[in-house]
């Protein structure tokens, strides 16, 4: 898109759009220097009439202008453009914790020091928002009631912030919840959430411990063949093979997860912040030191292509900003665009999510041919070892890729050749025979080494999950995440998704295998 005028902002490109608000990449003609550049978030045109809305983005933007923490989104502004509602967030340069959990396990088991960093910073900018006290020492009960992976961003620089309290349940909110109605995603919820109880606080540690527990054992905390089966082991609290699962982690990890998940909220933590010391003390004890550098070095060498791209378009930006940006009325279009941000903006979800097994490099693969429409072609169903040594820090990354069809099989070197009687006049012709035969034999050698060698292996990823990928308008993948030969004649691949823009891909054929994101842009009229 063009620049686009609002204001003292000046509009570069939208991140993101929901069933109430989307988001921009901005630029802030009057911000402080490193603070030019924000997220812009902005009530939806149809919403500016509906007082209810315009409460909740207030109630939205109120909270976060009380919560002063380095692990929580700072909001700068908060205002109306005529009758459009935004406010002024700070603009992470990173990604989700979703999609570095998701793709990190791909290759490598996340390190369960920098799992145990990430849950103990959220835990302290928690425990600041339940403990939230108005000028007179009222407490505000501030409870965030949606804390997922979606929620949380991690920038390429270890920075770690939490996000949206669009839904949060606060004493001073101007909109109130009618009764009956739930809110957050359900995969994440507390028991008594789910089942529409009266709830506190700790439905905010319940869903951190469910984080916690995904991050360390790469695994879905539950799971269901529908969504009311999924439904059903939310509420009663029952993650699924969670015994079996937290035997292959370290039992004093394990000790940390059965507290803050406990079904009955009188078991578990109290405040984040007893929370937040068990797992200091994890920490100290197991002579663990995960500090912001090691989270910047995973996620950018997780997201290198994505980092490199995002970098030298915020670089641009920026250099605009000094020298001046260029409005026009019309948008130009099949304008190439980078692979985009992950958004301050999530929308609510019931659907079950994809599950990542653990990757490691001696694992049997399983390969399934494609099939337009199958529901699944994904990774390997490949089990993850349990981990007996006391010493708590992450295994090393496998050097291999044990993914569908990711066989690298040795060159047949054994060739019979039939020597065929001949009668020659000359001893030069019996020469020429047998320098034709040793030519054939070379190519025959050649040639059958290029049929054995495979081509190189591309993972795709997407957010949403669930787009396909086409070569040359034949599919290759029917649902992302998916991994398949990158053999495309064009060396072009489109990842498509319905309701969404399509992005396109030229892998690097140089390397053996690589990782790709997307995260997808909606469609503006598939708005609801």
């Amino acid at each position: 898109m063009e620049p686009i005028k609002f204001g003292r902002y000046v509009l570069l490109e939208r991140l993101a759009i929901g069933g109430m608000a989307e988001v921009f990449l901005a630029y802030d003609r009057r911000g402080k220097p490193g603070e030019e550049l924000v997220a812009l978030k902005r009530m939806l045109p149809v919403l500016a009439e509906d007082h209810n809305f315009i409460a909740m983005f207030i109630d939205e933007g109120r909270l976060l202008g009380q919560l002063k923490h380095n692990n929580i989104l700072r909001i700068f502004d908060m205002g109306n453009q005529g009758d459009i509602y935004f406010q002024s967030l700070e603009y992470i340069f990173g990604v989700s914790l979703r999609n570095l959990w998701e793709i990190t396990w791909h290759t490598e088991r996340f390190p369960i020091p920098l799992a145990t960093l990430i849950t103990q910073r959220i835990a302290t900018a928690l425990d600041l928002a339940h403990k939230k006290r108005d000028r007179n020492g009222r407490s505000l009960n501030i409870i965030h009631r949606d804390v997922s992976p979606q929620n949380i961003l991690v920038s390429f620089s270890g920075d770690i912030k939490v996000i949206d309290f669009g839904i949060a349940k606060a004493a001073d909110r101007i909109a109130n919840t009618r009764r009956g109605v739930i809110k957050g995603k359900v995969t994440y919820m507390a028991p008594e959430q789910a089942k529409g109880l009266s709830f506190d606080h700790r439905i905010d540690i319940y869903a951190l411990g469910l984080i916690y527990y995904e991050l360390v054992t790469g695994r879905r905390a539950f799971k269901g063949k529908d969504d009311f089966e999924l439904l059903q082991n939310v509420r009663e609290g029952r993650l699924h093979d969670m015994d079996a699962v937290l035997a292959e982690i370290p039992s004093e990890v394990a000790e940390v997860i059965r507290k803050a998940t406990h079904t009955n909220p009188e078991h578990r933590y109290k405040w984040a912040s007893e929370f937040s010391e068990d797992l200091s003390r994890l920490m100290t004890n197991a002579n663990w030191r995960p500090g912001k550098d090691d989270l910047a070095a995973l996620t950018k060498k997780i997201f290198r292509t994505h980092y490199r791209a995002q970098k030298k378009r915020v670089r641009t930006y920026l250099e605009l900003g000094q020298t001046g940006f260029e409005f026009e009325k019309t948008q130009t279009t099949g304008r190439a665009q980078a692979p985009q941000a992950v958004a301050p903006f999530t929308e609510i979800s019931l659907e079950p999510e994809t599950e990542f097994e653990g990757i490691n490099s001696g694992s049997k693969t399983r390969t399934d041919p494609f099939v337009p429409g199958s529901p699944d072609l994904t990774l390997a169903d490949a089990a993850m070892p349990p981990n007996k040594s006391s010493n708590l820090k992450a295994q090393p990354p496998s050097l291999a890729w044990p993914l569908a069809g990711a066989r690298n099989p040795e060159p047949k070197s054994e060739h019979h050749s039939k020597q065929t009687p001949s009668r020659p006049s000359r001893g030069e012709g019996r020469s020429h025979v047998w320098a034709i035969g040793a030519l054939m034999l070379c190519l025959g050698v050649g040639l059958g080494s290029l049929v054995n060698r495979n081509a190189p292996r591309v993972a795709v990823t997407s957010s949403p999950k669930g787009a396909a990928v086409f070569c040359d308008n034949k599919p290759v993948c029917a649902n992302t995440p998916c991994v398949f030969e990158a053999a495309c004649e064009s060396k072009k691949y489109v990842v498509q998704k319905k309701g969404y823009y399509f992005e396109t891909l030229k892998p690097n054929l140089d390397q053996e295998y690589a990782v790709y994101h997307f995260d997808l842009k909606p469609q503006l009229n598939q708005v609801r």
